[in-house]
């Protein structure tokens, strides 16, 4: 019979350990943020090893401890016709299971009907190399160990009081409740296999059929969802891909499409992204109960990041884009952007970015395509300059790794770079660039992918706030939401209404040449990214040598414009006056020039961010404007959005980009 040491092994197993992986182990990944899920994911995994050994080696413990025979729970070699028939059944269902894995992983549509079927359990299965190869180990520990304990311990342990097959039964049930993490499907599912294997099992008289099985079936279910999870965002990148070049593809059900808005109001630009008249003041149409918890208006870098965070948390989200995100009607396109470390503008940014390369590196490992690239980077200017003391400032702040050169350094380590005598850089090896169409894709995939409804084509015509929520009306009808952010960038001054900001957007131009001499001396193994200061506010930067070309840009005050105006092809002017300034430093960058590109700013007066509640109105976020310099955050002010739409603090503290800085008159005042 048990002795007093048993009943606690049993209670163990059949109560702590499911509710340890239950409330433990999966309440962790599914409140985890998307950044920090493959770690967690490695710790669940190491913790579950550690647990279901630790729990093995007691039930050796007891055994070797009462000179109990092992024979009791299954740990035996019965060469009999029981076992020849089950280890012939058991190795022809390991080929037949190898067999359908080859074709599926070789067939499109079956992964995604993989992925279709798993998308619950999606948070814990492996979605990295370095993760599925922790899911091999524990997919071999559960064989081993779940074996031992939930077919051999507990059917020995309820054979003491009632015949073996209901005792092989009833750990069945147990063995399927200890997956309730898995829900109702996960528990009868892994129940029936329970009992499948008991089966082998008491037919075998051994524990090591079981075992094998039990391993394998993990093992292949953990590498079909790797490869269905990967292929999967590979399939989707390609779809949006699609989508950017106009060619026709079929989108899946959580994206919607919309006809294009209708006509703005007269004296309004006719193909305003959002009605001049977006805002609606109080005393509009009556509340009803909401659609949605969180309305998005815009899907670029800010709006999808956005969409992408609650769509992670469970969250209910819609968002709406006048256009198909991405494109190239705002401020989220170019093949590249910067992203650095040593931010010049101020120390305060540092975190916020240091936080956006985590986000941005665990969005590229779930979506299975490159969005980062780390290069280094030159900040060049007079030792004077904003540029060379706020990037040294910040680097000193944060302790940050840099190095000063001075103009002879510079050249003797990077010969693409000829600066003048009196200037200095600060290099700093976390400069990189993003890929900002592919980085936009990236977060609105995986957002449909959690049930986000993303309508492209669908401009808003206007938003009407009340005490229940935010009504949204779009030419295809009215939705509404508890919660709304407004991430239209260039647009935002028509949906803000009376408290809108003092926004000035201005025209950008980017170019691309051909080096025009000594091209390998721009590839990015030879080349950092870099940013030159002329004059207070007048800089230039570029980036190494991709597709054979050099990427360079002004960033200046710009002409301002109407975010509808008709758009215009950059000038040959306008290159001219690039093209003159990497002259002082860069000379052989810009050869003949292929292509050149536009692009619209969102300028503050005092060039920080803007994002904050909206003034009159808490249950509407403002997440523009981010004044030229945001992409590179997108990643982390998604998450801080995320955070002040479903009302927890943001980990960051976002004061300085307060709206009402401007009212106060502090615009153009350092942040702190």
């Amino acid at each position: 019979m048990p002795a007093w040491f048993d009943h606690l092994l049993f209670l163990i197993l059949v109560v702590l350990f499911p509710v340890r992986a239950a409330y433990s182990g999966m309440r962790r990944l599914r409140r985890a943020a998307p950044a920090e899920l493959p770690r967690v994911r490695l710790a669940v995994y190491r913790e579950a090893m550690a647990i279901q050994w630790l729990l093995l080696a007691a039930m050796v413990a007891i055994w070797l401890a009462t000179g109990r025979a092992f024979e009791a729970v299954g740990v035996a070699w019965r060469p009999s016709i029981g076992f020849g028939v089950m280890a012939l059944i058991a190795a022809v269902a390991i080929g037949v299971t190898l067999h359908q894995r080859r074709r599926a992983l070789a067939d499109d549509q079956t992964l995604m009907d993989v992925r279709g079927k798993m998308q619950h359990l999606e948070v814990m299965l492996p979605h990295a190399p370095r993760e599925l190869n922790t899911f091999y180990r524990l997919s071999v520990t559960a064989g081993i160990c779940e074996e031992a304990l939930y077919r051999g311990y507990v059917i020995w342990y309820l054979s003491a009081w009632m015949p073996q097959v209901a005792a092989a039964a009833a750990a069945s049930v147990i063995f399927g409740f200890g997956h309730a993490y898995q829900g109702p499907r996960g528990v009868i599912t892994t129940g029936v296999f329970g009992a499948v294997l008991a089966a082998v099992y008491l037919i075998s008289g051994s524990l090591w059929i079981p075992i094998v099985l039990h391993a394998l079936i993990d093992l292949h279910s953990g590498h079909l969802a790797f490869h269905a999870f990967r292929r999967g965002a590979e399939l989707d990148r390609q779809r949006f891909e699609r989508e950017a070049e106009g060619r026709d593809a079929v989108a899946p059900p959580a994206v919607e499409s919309a006809p294009d808005p209708a006509p703005a109001a007269a004296g309004a630009p006719a193909d305003a992204a959002h009605a001049a008249a977006a805002f609606v003041p109080e005393g509009g149409p009556a509340a009803a109960g909401p659609d949605y918890d969180v309305a998005i208006v815009g899907l670029g870098a800010m709006g999808g990041a956005a969409a992408y965070q609650l769509a992670a948390r469970g969250v209910r989200v819609v968002g709406f884009d006048r256009w198909r995100p991405p494109h190239e009607h705002g401020s989220s396109h170019g093949e590249t952007r910067l992203i650095r470390e040593a931010y010049f503008e101020d120390p305060f940014y540092v975190p916020i970015v240091q936080r956006a390369y985590e986000l941005w590196s665990a969005l590229e490992a779930e979506a299975g395509a490159p969005l980062l690239r780390l290069t280094g980077g030159l900040m060049i200017g007079g030792a004077d300059s904003a540029l060379v003391q706020g990037a040294e400032r910040s680097a000193s702040v944060h302790a940050l790794p840099y190095e000063r050169l001075d103009a002879a350094d510079v050249h003797a380590r990077y010969r693409a770079f000829t600066p003048a005598d009196h200037t200095v850089a600060i290099w700093e090896p976390r400069t990189g660039m993003l890929f900002p169409e592919a980085c936009v894709r990236a977060h609105l995939n995986g957002a449909a992918r959690r049930g986000a409804k993303l309508r492209f084509g669908e401009g808003v015509l206007a938003w009407h706030a009340d005490g229940d929520g935010v009504e949204i009306e779009t030419a295809s009808g009215r939705v509404r939401a508890a919660k709304l952010i407004l991430a239209a960038g260039a647009w935002m001054p028509a949906l803000l209404g009376p408290a809108g900001l003092p926004l000035r957007i201005s025209r950008q131009t980017l170019h691309w040449f051909e080096p025009a001499s000594a091209p390998e001396r721009f590839d990015p193994e030879r080349c950092p990214a870099w940013i030159y200061e002329h004059a207070p506010g007048i800089y230039s930067y570029g980036f190494p040598r991709l597709n054979g070309m050099v990427k360079a840009a002004m960033h200046v005050p710009g002409e301002t414009i109407a975010p509808d105006d008709p758009a215009r092809e950059p000038t040959a002017e306008e290159a001219a006056a690039l093209i003159g300034a990497l002259g002082q430093y860069a000379p052989d960058a810009a050869g003949r020039r292929v292509k050149s590109a536009a692009c619209m700013y969102a300028n503050t007066p005092d060039m920080h961010f803007a994002i904050d509640r909206h003034p009159a109105h808490a249950q509407v976020i403002v997440m523009s404007a981010c004044s030229g310099h945001g992409f590179k955050f997108a990643s982390a002010l998604g998450e801080a959005a995320a955070d002040l739409a479903m009302e927890r603090a943001p980990r960051f503290d976002l004061t300085p980009f307060r709206i009402g800085r401007f009212a106060a008159g502090e615009a153009g005042a350092p942040v702190r």
